[in-house]
């Protein structure tokens, strides 16, 4: 379900006013987008897919391709969706739902998931399509592990869960998406690792918990590691996760 980021500046938001902006971006955006985009810059080759329609799509293949990355997106009638982040006195979001997807549509992107081999690792990060649900995924990634590939899994909540039915090679829960999944505060290393353990008991191969500016987790069955993050003014924390 990929986006055009909308990112609007201004020094304050007036709640029933007119407000004029500063300046603004445009970026080609969505989880799984953000991600083709740092593995293009780790020179590891990589596809970008998912759904995309109108002017706004449009958009997004014709950033993609500027900056030379591999697409193999399903056309649907409807707009690409827009997520405007307005960066102002507060940080504020408004994410677009996406558009519609017909059923032959959803075969395409299938047909695509079963050309894949052994040799391949699929990311599936972010939402779904409206009308799909995020049920949705729990299909598509058992497609996917029929045909030997890895899956990589960036959700949060039951569609986490259902996930690791497929034993997945990594799962990336923030802490505080980890804490929800089992009705918990976590407020130490100690408790992050003890519940990011529990994903390892339920089918995970790996597990990075990350925790914003107080950097991420990794839990594996040979141990844990903790990368502390490096420090600095945050411009955006959009695809920071």
């Amino acid at each position: 379900n990929p986006s055009i980021d909308y990112i609007v500046r201004l020094d304050q938001v007036k709640v029933g006013s007119v407000n004029r902006m500063d300046s603004d971006d445009k970026f080609a955006g969505g989880k799984g987008i953000n991600v083709s985009r740092v593995l293009k810059r780790l020179n590891i080759p990589n596809t970008a897919t998912g759904f995309i329609g109108g002017f706004t799509g449009k958009f997004i293949t014709d950033t993609l391709a500027e900056e030379e990355i591999e697409t193999r997106f399903v056309q649907v009638a409807e707009d690409t969706r827009i997520n405007v982040k307005i960066k102002a006195d507060q940080e504020t979001e408004i994410n677009g739902t996406g558009p519609t997807v017909e059923p032959v549509q959803l075969e395409e992107l299938k047909a695509i998931l079963s050309s894949l081999t052994a040799e391949d690792t699929v990311v599936f990060a972010g939402s779904s399509a409206k009308n799909l649900g995020n049920v949705i995924y729990k299909d598509l990634i058992s497609l996917t592990r029929q045909t030997g590939a890895q899956v990589v899994c960036d959700f949060e909540g039951q569609t986490l869960i259902d996930s690791l039915d497929y034993q997945p090679l990594l799962v990336k829960p923030n802490n505080h998406e980890l804490g929800a999944i089992f009705g918990v505060k976590l407020e130490s290393l100690d408790e992050i690792e003890k519940y990011a353990r529990e994903l390892l008991a339920k089918g995970a191969q790996n597990v990075i918990i990350s925790m914003a500016g107080d950097g991420a987790l990794l839990v594996t069955s040979e141990g844990a590691y903790f990368a502390k993050p490096i420090k600095g003014t945050v411009k955006n924390s959009v695809g920071a996760g």
